[in-house]
């Protein structure tokens, strides 16, 4: 198997004057701070992994009206436990 990881908002780009980073990428993968027009930084990258890795794991999109988000948009993480459950019961036990 091939895995191929990117960085989906660019958030790798430094400023070590303090300089803000521009803003690239879309928007269902950003780290909250970055759709706040907020300075970011590698964490951001990091946020847009974990996103990539809910919809591995839950096989939905990441838009919000799939991916539950809070309205800071993060990641409302006690759904996404719940629809786990949900996904669980719905596919079945084969194979766990």
């Amino acid at each position: 198997m091939l895995v191929l990881l990117t960085s989906i908002s660019h958030a790798s780009y430094y400023s070590f004057e303090g300089d803000k980073l521009a803003v690239v990428g879309s928007p269902f993968w950003m780290a909250p701070e970055v759709l706040r027009n907020e300075p970011y930084n590698e964490k951001a990258d990091i946020f847009s992994y974990g996103i990539i890795l809910c919809e591995i794991i839950a096989r939905i999109q990441a838009d919000p009206d799939y991916l539950p988000r809070t309205e800071n948009f993060g990641l409302d993480y006690h759904a996404f436990q719940n629809m786990g459950f949900r996904l669980k019961n719905r596919l079945g036990t084969h194979g766990s």
